[in-house]
């Protein structure tokens, strides 16, 4: 977890050409994705992203950089680059920086965490899905019968 002091210079550099609001959003996650057409896979591929972005608003105007190097320097540096890439913004930012800190919780329930189960049971449910979708009638048919209503 990042210090809170350095975090409060990354928002301070953020708004140092302007800017009404700043934000810092911070990810760590792996991700598997499966793709699937009619009954064949085509491809699987898993990635792990881990990085932040900063967002910084001003009036209608915003800007969101992004960056995989979370050293003090590589956050500091992303948010000179957001600040420069909304440096046409008339207001600057004198005020005191209101900081807080917040975890997004997941919204959505599991009772078994997705990283253990393994592809092929994965890939079982997506082709039982893929054909549920497929028996389940025409697409256009039933696009049709839904514009038609």
């Amino acid at each position: 977890m990042l210090e809170e002091e350095i975090l409060k210079k990354v928002i301070s550099k953020a708004l140092s050409k302007g800017g009404d609001f700043a934000e810092i959003f911070i990810e760590d996650k792996d991700e598997l994705n499966i793709k699937c057409s009619e009954d064949s896979i085509n491809g699987i591929t898993t990635v792990r992203i881990k990085g932040a972005g900063i967002y910084v608003l001003c009036g209608e105007k915003s800007v969101y950089v992004y960056t995989n190097d979370l050293s003090s320097r590589g956050l500091i540096d992303c948010a000179e680059r957001a600040s420069e890439l909304l440096n046409s913004c008339s207001e600057r930012f004198t005020g005191n920086i209101s900081f807080s800190m917040r975890k997004a919780e997941n919204p959505n329930r599991f009772e078994i965490f997705p990283s253990s189960v393994g592809h092929g049971k994965k890939i079982r449910i997506l082709r039982e899905t893929s054909l549920a979708a497929r028996s389940a009638g025409d697409y256009q048919t039933a696009e049709y019968r839904l514009l038609r209503y």
